[in-house]
């Protein structure tokens, strides 16, 4: 990728390149004066904005749920208002303009007059963007990539045990031979892989950030803060609160204070200051612990130096790519008339995109399962036994786990005391060394469970 550029310059990029960017610039460039826009700001700027108010003014005078509020404002807010063919939206729309609750920034322009426009991270099929910059008059490029023509296999497994006790393997292996936690990456999965992942990474003991810690409604300091508010105002129960958190709850009383300034100008009934409160911090996801040497999650927006693993789970026909479908708030048809992009448009951007990471990573680690939690899964499209060879996944007899070694020999002795399956693990471990099978399914009262 060239990235020479030119001072007093605009680049737009997703905010996960963002921080690779600014070190790569602080390093060859220090003096390159840049500043960087992702698509969301740009279709704000071009479009319209929208404020809590405005999903307030929805559920009280549509009686809309704000999760549809919020459906609605977030598609409405990216379009000219005026190309809607939908009278009812339009109405809403035109409303929500008139009393300023969806507004436009009118010197948003003035950021591109006679800047050098790079876009990088974003696949030129994206209408969207470009419509957006043309709407601002900026005039633009898309920075070059080199293609590396990097090929990968694919390696395939019967399930999705094998599979992940096969990537638990590799990933040992790379540790053992001195590989660098933060070298390792595992491109975006599908939910139905995450039990097993979680599992496998806490029985190896492995530092990571790739699960999410949930979000700010679930946990216990938000449940006590609604607590005390039934009872008290709003500054005196977040002080009540502050007083009596824990240490490690710092960060979630950041989050809670971040929305409590947001809605802090509103004259609402204490009724729907809470109703508001639940449906915001449900929208706050706690991130997951951060450490110095950790194996990090990525996808197609990620750059990733030659030395970075990465790991491609369940790469399977309805993963690889993500396929879109004419189900959106708005239809197809729609869209075309708006200028937003198409599922047909969006499904071209996710094959391109994926194959580009593909071609442009050196060391990824592809596999698939033909069955997932019950489900049958068939291969992606994009193996095609030429840049994608398929091969079928072994398992050697290292492991790097006690726990997991134990549990998967205690599955091969069920195998063969039920079905007479043999297994090669079968022995790894004695029935004395496992207490295999010391159970029983007899009734026993509290007291006669003791010790």
């Amino acid at each position: 990728m060239n990235l020479n550029f030119k001072d007093n310059s605009i680049i737009i990029c997703p905010s996960e390149m963002k921080i690779t960017l600014i070190k790569h610039l602080s390093m060859n460039a220090p003096f390159v004066r840049i500043k960087y826009f992702n698509k969301e700001e740009i279709l704000n700027g071009a479009y319209y904005s929208y404020n809590d108010k405005a999903l307030f003014y929805l559920h009280k005078n549509f009686n809309f749920l704000y999760e549809n509020s919020q459906e609605l404002l977030d598609n409405i807010k990216k379009i000219n208002v005026d190309n809607l063919e939908n009278r009812n939206i339009k109405n809403i729309a035109s409303k929500l303009i008139e009393e300023g609750l969806l507004y436009k920034n009118d010197i948003f322009n003035k950021h591109f007059i006679n800047k050098k426009i790079y876009i990088i991270g974003y696949n030129q099929k994206d209408l969207e963007l470009a419509n957006a910059l043309n709407l601002l008059g900026a005039s633009f490029e898309y920075v070059n990539y080199e293609v590396k023509g990097y090929k990968h296999k694919c390696y395939t497994f019967k399930n999705i045990d094998d599979e992940i006790n096969f990537v638990m393997n590799k990933i040992g292996k790379l540790i053992k031979n001195g590989t660098d936690l933060n070298k390792i990456n595992f491109y975006s999965y599908n939910s139905s892989y995450e039990f097993a992942l979680k599992k496998a990474m806490y029985f190896h003991k492995l530092p990571n950030e790739l699960f999410s810690c949930g979000n700010l409604y679930e946990t216990h300091l938000f449940k006590k803060f609604i607590e005390l508010l039934n009872e008290f105002d709003v500054e005196e129960a977040f002080s009540k609160l502050v007083n009596d958190v824990f240490e490690e709850d710092l960060n979630y009383v950041n989050y809670l204070k971040d929305i409590i300034v947001d809605l802090n100008d509103f004259s609402i009934s204490k009724e729907d200051l809470i109703e508001l409160l639940m449906f915001k911090s449900k929208q706050v996801n706690i991130p997951s612990k951060r450490y110095v040497n950790s194996i990090k999650k990525c996808d197609y927006k990620s750059l990733l130096n030659e030395d970075n693993y990465i790991f491609m789970l369940g790469f399977s026909l309805d993963n690889f790519p993500l396929v879109h479908q004419d189900r959106d708030f708005f239809s197809d048809k729609d869209k075309e008339v708006l200028g937003l992009n198409t599922s047909k448009i969006l499904n071209l951007i996710e094959k391109e995109n994926i194959l580009f990471f593909l071609s442009n990573n050196k060391n990824i680690i592809i596999t698939f399962s033909s069955n997932v939690d019950g489900s049958v899964k068939f291969p992606s499209l994009l193996i095609d036994n030429k840049n994608i060879i398929e091969e079928q996944g072994t398992i050697d007899n290292v492991r790097f786990s006690y726990v997991s070694s134990r549990i998967e020999c205690g599955y091969a002795k069920d195998a063969y005391r039920l079905y007479s399956s043999v297994s090669k693990y079968i022995n790894a471990y004695s029935d004395n060394e496992l207490n295999y099978n010391l159970y029983t399914n007899k009734f026993l009262p509290f007291k006669d469970c003791e010790n």
